[in-house]
């Protein structure tokens, strides 16, 4: 019972004083600030202006001899003239909003338009509102019925979906699963990579400022280990939760309808991809956490972290990568089978779990093979805790993984 309040009053000390840093204030501030600002962008646009004419009214100059135009089409009032100096002057004049010039081209209708701004999505909007009328009143002329000119000019459209091979799939909304894949991706390659150089940075710190002489008079090295990694971890989980918790809050009170539509585009996920999602972020996070902290006990001071922990961030950037290739391709042989090793597990067995229909027994094992290794590394990580807690010496990585285990097996 004492050891584990030992571990937990290290945990508490070290949450506390994380969470009272400047540092943490700031970053969780900033972060804040970024998430609210994104969120907020399309009204910030809207706000300011997106740069586009506000048409009213556009003075016309029909020069083809079959285009038939509207008096008002997109909500334009269209006022039509003989020749285009007229058109011109009453632009200029500011009775129009701008004109609009149809020259004689044979069959084709190819329309001018000329205003102070440029006129963005009105002029698809124009173009279709004058085609609709033109084809409603030629098709008068020819005797066809509305239903009719419906049918012909109805567009033909194509749902995309992906069969897999048997048993291992079915269809998606791809661009709403992608998008949800690597979000969700993105947040454990960042938070597994941070929480990691963080609980290495805090172990290799005690050592250098000699304060596990003090703090081994009064806890193992072992509850030391755990209180701080759990410590340093407990508080990146916090800053996440903080920064999720006030976006969703800011998202229902303000009524961002593009956010909420955003939302919508993942597909309608179901509560078991939420779920694989937390499993998955907790799995990136213990695991690396895990692999860091034994990478911080080697290190006798706080800059030789950096150049031991080098290894694990290239594997963490290759899982990163191979789970954006897995994005293109969940069905990919490689992806499949990198979903069965613990260190990609995290990354790509998610994509494949939101993008295919996975079999549970293939879940089942890939979280099993990483909670072993998980076990693995932390047995492996005390031992040379146990054996390096006290070691300052300047030797190599694998040299004082040597010395530490020799020590260890001693005590």
């Amino acid at each position: 019972m004492r050891p584990m309040r030992n571990m937990w009053r290290i945990f508490a000390h070290t949450f506390r004083v994380r969470a009272g840093a400047k540092s943490f204030i700031v970053s969780t501030a900033i972060m804040l600030i970024v998430v609210l600002v994104a969120l907020s962008l399309p009204r910030i646009i809207d706000f300011f202006g997106s740069g586009e004419a506000d048409i009213n009214s556009l003075a016309v100059v029909n020069q083809s001899e079959s285009l038939q135009l509207p008096e008002e089409a997109a909500g334009i009032e269209l006022h039509t003239y003989a020749r285009e100096e007229q058109a011109e002057k009453a632009w200029n004049s500011g009775e129009t909003d701008g004109y609009l010039l149809f020259e004689n081209n044979g069959s084709e209708y190819l329309g001018s338009l000329y205003t102070d701004e440029e006129a963005g999505e009105t002029v698809q909007a124009l173009s279709a509102g004058i085609q609709q009328t033109h084809v409603s009143q030629y098709a008068e002329e020819l005797g066809i019925s509305g239903e009719e000119v419906q049918n012909i000019t109805a567009p033909v459209q194509i749902a995309e979906s992906t069969e897999e091979a048997e048993g291992s799939g079915g269809s998606s909304t791809e661009e709403g699963f992608n998008l949800l894949s690597y979000a969700v991706v993105f947040v454990i390659y960042i938070y597994s990579l941070m929480c990691g150089i963080m609980i290495a940075m805090q172990i290799a710190k005690d050592k250098e400022q000699r304060v596990m002489e003090i703090l081994i008079s009064s806890a193992s090295p072992v509850q030391h280990l755990f209180g701080r990694a759990f410590g340093v971890s407990a508080i990146w989980l916090f800053q996440m939760a903080l920064v999720a918790v006030t976006a969703v809050i800011y998202v229902n009170v303000t009524g961002l309808d593009n956010i909420t539509s955003l939302i919508s585009a993942t597909g309608g996920a179901a509560v078991s991809t939420w779920i694989y999602a937390v499993v998955f972020l907790l799995l990136g996070i213990v695991l690396y956490g895990t692999l860091y902290a034994m990478v911080g006990s080697m290190a006798a001071k706080t800059e030789e972290v950096q150049n031991f922990s080098q290894p694990l961030t290239f594997l963490l950037v290759g899982a990163f990568i191979l789970s954006n290739f897995g994005l293109a391709a969940p069905g990919n042989i490689f992806v499949t089978a990198s979903s069965f090793i613990p260190f990609f597990t995290p990354f790509t067995m998610f994509v494949r779990t939101n993008a295919l229909d996975v079999p549970w027994w293939q879940i089942g094992i890939s979280i099993g093979l990483t909670l072993a290794l998980v076990a693995a590394a932390a047995w492996f990580s005390v031992r040379l805790y146990r054996g390096s807690v006290l070691v300052y010496s300047g030797d190599s990585f694998s040299r004082r993984v040597k010395q530490a285990r020799e020590l260890a097996r001693k005590k």
